[in-house]
């Protein structure tokens, strides 16, 4: 969950921008946060650190999967700092925060500090996992970034989490991006599903979906 402190925005800004919540603050959902570790497929005892630990989503299923986990977070009052050991626990801003190394950093910074929590991530482990919003993978000056250090992998989550003030529909698709050191880049991009999957009877997928299992469920 990201965290950053609170900035005004200037009288020009429209107003999504001034609606933005206070430390930037923007839970990825605890179904996504269980399928992105599932997918990344960790082996088990990992030194991993979660940087904005915020309401504490990533730690259970990190946890689950056998990581030794650190995390950090800007707020003292998030409660996924109360989820760790003392000693495994600090406060601040992350792109100050000494430590490591750590195997894995997986994390969803404030969407302006991206740049500055990615780097210091990359200081500190060969692995980094980051969620945030599709278009700062767009932004300007994002080209050189991401020729320089390609990601690993790219998901895309379905459904569309949301990273917006009211937790109405994003017009931005989130990703899911993994760097690691010394691994080949994968070409295109993969979809996560996560959650349950409600039904749409009378939608045209919905009938296809159900030809397509019978078929499936005929013996050849």
């Amino acid at each position: 969950m990201p965290h950053a402190p609170a900035v005004d925005p200037p009288p020009s800004a429209p107003p999504a921008r001034a609606q933005r919540r206070p430390l930037d603050r923007y839970d990825t959902p605890r179904g996504l946060c269980a399928a992105v570790v599932e997918a990344l497929g960790l082996p088990r005892g990992l030194r991993v650190l979660e940087p904005s630990v915020g309401s504490g989503h990533f730690v259970g299923p990190l946890l689950a999967a056998g990581a030794e986990l650190w995390a950090n977070d800007i707020d003292p009052a998030a409660a996924g700092l109360q989820l760790v050991p003392p000693a495994r626990r600090s406060v601040g801003r992350f792109e100050e925060l000494e430590g490591g190394p750590f195997d894995l950093v997986v994390m969803n910074p404030p969407f302006s500090a991206i740049d500055a929590h990615l780097a210091r991530a990359m200081a500190l482990a060969p692995r980094v996992v980051l969620v945030c919003r599709s278009t700062w993978m767009v932004a300007a000056g994002r080209r050189a970034v991401l020729a320089q250090m390609p990601p690993r992998r790219v998901w895309l989550p379905s459904p569309r989490p949301s990273f917006v003030a009211g937790g109405g529909l994003d017009s931005a698709p989130a990703a899911v991006i993994e760097w690691a050191q010394g691994a080949p880049a994968e070409t295109g991009c993969g979809l996560l599903v996560w959650g349950e999957r409600a039904a749409q009877p009378g939608h045209p997928v919905e009938a296809a979906l159900e030809a397509w299992q019978r078929a499936a469920a005929v013996p050849r």
